[in-house]
């Protein structure tokens, strides 16, 4: 790509201690714990590009609005790995369909987040910024997108994301790296599209297992099931995709407890669930209704279409890379969380049909709009008036030194609700948002 020029800098963050007590308030986000160290940390005004102290990543607000969460989940650190990416590469587009497909597998299949599906079905690609008028170039945060292999589009739900991420990559703020489990931050900026991103599963026996799976979720498709219900029902039910839990949605049956794998034991109001969806799509129903006439499991009424003792059945534990994955153990509710054991994929890559350009510019516009910021009162307070210089590093001291500091939604003693040694929670005193 020697026409695609290099990226622009970072810029300004526009997330404050208040567009982050928002997350907390909206159960997308732990809150801050009175001792120890921070689970996120605003960026100062005066900082134009991120530095995070260590032990800490890069994240943005929109991709916690769109289903990812901390701790992290298995699938999300597989999918750092696999496509050797860093938290800041992916867009809140990716999120989204990596949430999704977690959600459909885990609340409508009625199994684990399957790995050999995945990669079945989705691509990685790679977006470069293609503004109007303006030359090709790199992008710091986002590079990485995922889209359906156009030849099996019929083989999964409708799942086209928003157009409408503009001003998303401004987003950043520093999120606790719990464990080592997503890969350090590096700055790294993607700017080539390895062979490996189009691996698909080979082995003809391997893909015939599939079939109970792909024609699984073609006949959710034809029932209706979108991106969007989907994306309506997982908020509606206090997931997070993402994020490490102690169960999958399908055991999340009446009179479990919802510490460690719900955010909150209420569910949330049907119309705000549907407004969160509304942001994240880009076909929406007509009629919101739509959005739950197809039961999430373990609902009455949910749609039984594989059984999770199936032969076909291969959960994400089973070996996928090369070397084991940096591991991480969080205690949910006394349930400890194996770490994701994984080898390297077998036979030949997956020779994908000829690519065409990537059918959406992943919700930028084709890279305009940039410096616009999206107007979604839910999660977006008070854009700061920043100056240039400032240090983080020093700023992220003063914060430990404070014991967290008294304007980043800390709260009192541990309580029941904590992840075991995490030291991060759920508010557990705020009413249904």
């Amino acid at each position: 790509m020697l026409d695609v020029q290099e990226p622009l800098p970072w810029g300004r963050s526009s997330t404050t201690v208040a567009v982050l007590e928002k997350l907390v308030a909206d159960r997308l986000l732990p809150l801050n714990p009175i001792l120890g160290a921070p689970v996120w940390i605003a960026p100062l005004p005066e900082e134009t590009e991120p530095k995070p102290s260590q032990g800490y990543v890069v994240s943005f607000v929109h991709l916690h609005e769109r289903g990812f969460g901390v701790p992290v989940g298995r699938f999300m650190r597989a999918i750092c790995e696999y496509y050797g990416a860093e938290l800041h590469n992916f867009s809140p587009n990716s999120i989204s369909q990596a949430a999704v497909f977690i959600a459909v597998c885990e609340g409508y299949l009625g199994i684990e987040a399957h790995w050999d599906l995945w990669i079945h079905l989705f691509r990685g690609e790679l977006f470069v910024e293609n503004a109007r008028g303006q030359p090709k170039r790199f992008t710091r945060a986002g590079g990485l997108t995922f889209h359906v292999r156009h030849s099996r589009k019929n083989l999964y739900i409708s799942n086209k994301m928003t157009t409408n991420n503009a001003g998303w990559s401004r987003g950043w703020f520093y999120l606790r790296n719990y464990s080592g489990a997503l890969p350090a931050f590096t700055n790294r900026v993607l700017r080539e599209r390895p062979p490996k991103w189009d691996w698909g599963v080979s082995p003809p026996a391997q893909q015939a297992k599939l079939g109970v799976l792909t024609d699984a979720l073609a006949h959710l498709a034809k029932k209706g099931l979108t991106a969007a219900a989907v994306i309506a029902n997982f908020h509606r039910q206090r997931v997070i995709p993402l994020m490490e839990r102690a169960l999958p949605i399908y055991k999340l049956t009446p009179g479990v407890k919802a510490s460690g794998s719900r955010t909150a034991a209420e569910l949330l109001p049907r119309n705000t669930a549907a407004r969160r969806a509304k942001y994240a799509v880009a076909e929406f129903p007509n009629d919101p209704e739509d959005l739950w006439r197809i039961k999430m499991r373990p609902e009455v009424g949910y749609i039984s279409l594989v059984s999770p003792d199936s032969r076909f059945v291969v959960c994400l534990v089973q070996p996928l890379f090369p070397r084991p994955l940096t591991s991480t153990r969080s205690c949910f509710a006394g349930v400890e969380v194996p770490p994701l054991e994984a080898l390297g994929p077998g036979g030949t890559p997956y020779q994908p049909p000829v690519r065409r350009e990537v059918e959406e510019a992943e919700g930028r516009g084709g890279g305009e709009g940039r410096d616009e910021e999206e107007a979604e009162g839910e999660a977006r307070q008070g854009v700061q008036d920043c100056t240039l210089g400032g240090e983080a590093a020093a700023r992220h001291a003063r914060v430990h030194r404070r014991g967290g500091g008294g304007g980043l939604g800390c709260r009192g003693p541990p309580s029941e609700g904590r992840w075991g040694g995490s030291g991060c929670e759920f508010p557990s005193d705020l009413s249904v948002v």
